[in-house]
């Protein structure tokens, strides 16, 4: 397939018309759609192909964002401020480039004939304040909060996306085995960031978001800057959590590994991690509601965290948040990434991309959980 068109315009066109369905059973006229760049992009690209090529500038009141107004019925009209790929958008009726987004939303809502019509919003934890506000003011009316009626068609794959992240696991896993395999006493942990990204790029990657890596007794996952001149001492945890980007669809990963032969205290706590991860899994079946409880198990605190993931990495359904639930439907594809974790050794997380099928969750990425 023309590398244009991972998904091809047919299911671009249907997605646009199950959309239009869902506003229309609610009583909406006409969506503004809204995306940010790279992370944020899925909702309009999802229904047009579109992609932002610029970082969100907000002095440029607008660059690095897009919109999409779409009527209930027909195309709709893309508003791209740094321009947009002719040849490769779909569902467009009409186009506006200029640098001002607000303006080339009124001219977009002009086109589509959706002056004084009900209106809602899809993106709304994306679109600035100003530029919503500017909006509303406009238009004399605030915008409804409609997210649900695109994240939830998105949550559920096409086989054609289920290929692709399937693929874009198999990606990822190269990453993993490179950086890991790069392990070694005296290595810094920028040589394993390096190695894993070079080893993904070369098996097809798109780009890579973020490489982070965490080494020493106590593990950090969560710090600034993700990978650092630190070496790796014998005895070391080595973690990585990998993301990225192939044919579009996201690869979201991570990692545990020892420096030389773990000690007895490392194994356990490695293998409640593993033991924490397969577990999640096992409950993913289609029908059960999920519903996120921290616990704890022999001495350690296990936080069950998964989430969605398709154009972007973290998408719906997401259960981050101790009482956040949802419903696993076939053909969802989630990131299952709980943490155990102590005092001693801080947070172990291993995470795997599943994919829900009628039997159950089918783990998509092949390289071993267990490296110690």
């Amino acid at each position: 397939m023309d590398n244009k068109f991972w998904i091809t315009k047919e299911e671009f066109e249907g997605r646009r018309k199950k959309v239009q369905d869902e506003m229309r059973k609610e009583g909406y006229d006409g969506l503004v759609i809204f995306s940010g760049y790279v992370e944020r992009e899925g909702h309009v690209c999802y229904l047009t192909n579109h992609h932002s090529s610029f970082p969100n500038v907000m002095s440029h009141k607008g660059l690095g964002y897009s919109a999409y107004v779409l009527p209930s019925e027909g195309e709709g009209a893309l508003v791209a401020p740094f321009g947009f790929e002719e040849d490769k958008v779909v569902n467009i009726g009409s186009a506006q480039t200029g640098m001002n987004i607000v303006e080339g939303l009124k001219s977009a809502i002009s086109d589509t004939n959706l002056y004084g019509k009900r209106l809602g919003v899809i993106g709304s934890d994306i679109i600035p304040a100003e530029y919503y506000l500017n909006l509303t003011d406009h238009l004399g009316k605030k915008l409804d909060r409609v997210d649900h009626i695109e994240e939830n068609l998105r949550a559920i794959k096409s086989e054609a996306e289920l290929r692709i992240l399937r693929e874009s696991a198999l990606v990822s896993d190269a990453g993993l085995k490179a950086g890991m395999e790069s392990v070694k006493e005296g290595k810094k942990e920028l040589d394993i960031a390096l190695a894993a990204t070079n080893a993904s790029i070369e098996a097809g990657a798109d780009m890579i978001a973020r490489v982070r890596i965490s080494s020493g007794k106590h593990l950090i996952s969560l710090r600034w800057p993700m990978a650092t001149d630190r070496e790796i001492k014998k005895g070391d945890f080595v973690y990585i959590d990998f993301i990225g980007f192939y044919k579009n669809y996201g690869f979201d990963v991570q990692r545990i590994k020892t420096v030389g032969e773990a000690t007895s205290e490392q194994k356990a706590a490695l293998t409640q991690a593993k033991e924490a991860e397969e577990w999640m899994i096992d409950l993913m079946k289609p029908g059960k509601t999920i519903k996120l409880i921290k616990a704890s198990s022999r001495g350690f605190r296990i936080d069950p965290f998964m989430h969605g993931i398709g154009l972007e990495i973290c998408e719906t359904p997401s259960c981050m948040l101790e009482g956040s639930s949802f419903k696993v439907q076939e053909h969802m594809v989630l990131c299952v990434e709980p943490s155990a974790g102590n005092n001693e050794f801080g947070d172990l997380a291993l995470e795997d991309m599943i994919e829900v099928t009628n039997q159950g969750a089918k783990v998509l990425n092949k390289y071993s959980r267990e490296l110690w």
